[in-house]
């Protein structure tokens, strides 16, 4: 992102400003004053939103502007520069303790059993039956 916070208070009070005195012509002053306080909101919002689209246009031409000057540097500087700011799209290496066994065993799951069903006697459940319609 381009610039700092200070670019969105000013043009909120500058929105605030202008609108507050173009309104309190024909409005109360609380009105006038929540008509300022809504544009302050909204330029507000809108300069992060200007400077965020600035800033991401701009990142790339500054980043490889950056990278030219690093090259003249040494390799561990310029590294400790882009730390964190890159995703690394390279897969690793195969190596033969990440490829699979030739010979691989297969052992279904054995899992323990969770519950256990009681032997109900049908009497039993056709009473439960009988009070639960009976309800």
């Amino acid at each position: 992102m381009i610039g700092s916070m200070k670019w969105n208070f000013v043009s909120g009070i500058l929105a605030f400003v202008f609108t507050f005195f173009l309104s309190i012509q024909n409005n109360f002053i609380l009105t006038s004053m929540l008509n300022g306080l809504y544009s302050f909101i909204l330029l507000f919002v809108g300069t992060y939103l200007i400077r965020f689209v600035i800033g991401a246009f701009l990142e790339p031409k500054i980043e490889h502007q950056v990278d030219a000057e690093v090259m003249d540097s040494s390799h561990k500087e310029a590294e400790s520069q882009h730390v964190g700011q890159h995703f690394d799209m390279q897969t690793p290496d195969d190596s033969a303790e990440n490829k699979p066994s030739e010979h691989p065993v297969f052992t279904p799951l054995n899992p323990p059993k969770l519950a256990t069903k009681e032997e109900t006697e049908p009497e039993r459940v056709a009473d439960v039956v009988r009070h639960w319609t009976a309800d």
